[in-house]
């Protein structure tokens, strides 16, 4: 059985649950306990979905600071930036696939700052 709020609840819910017949009173007590049990479960749920929830926003910042840096945008000023951003939020389908076209000859493009592999020599 999952922990109640205190060692003490915990050792109180087992009791209870395991009795044969319980008082109204006794009753009453039990569904406090299972409810603050519940409600202890939800907020640790909570607490990972928003653990996860911000990884996942940090895994797309640092995706999107990559490909900023990529294409040699890390000189630019916030302002230049939050204008090149705003601006490409308010492209259409078509030349959104354009560029992506585009981008993707680029990443096929050999990086001409890295030396190349093999044996050129004559």
């Amino acid at each position: 059985m999952p922990a109640a709020d205190t060692p003490l609840d915990t050792v109180r819910l087992r009791h209870l649950a395991t009795k044969p017949t319980l008082t109204s009173l006794e009753r009453l007590e039990l569904d406090d306990l299972l409810l603050r049990q519940s409600s202890l479960r939800t907020a640790k749920q909570r607490t990972g979905v928003a653990g996860s929830r911000r990884k996942v926003e940090n895994r797309l910042k640092f995706r999107l600071g990559a490909l900023a840096l990529q294409a040699g945008l890390a000189d630019w000023s916030d302002d230049e930036l939050r204008g090149v951003f705003s601006a490409a939020s308010r492209l259409t389908t078509t030349q959104r696939a354009k560029y992506a076209d585009d981008g993707a000859r680029l990443a096929r493009m050999p990086d001409p700052t890295k030396p190349l592999k093999g044996n050129f020599a004559v």
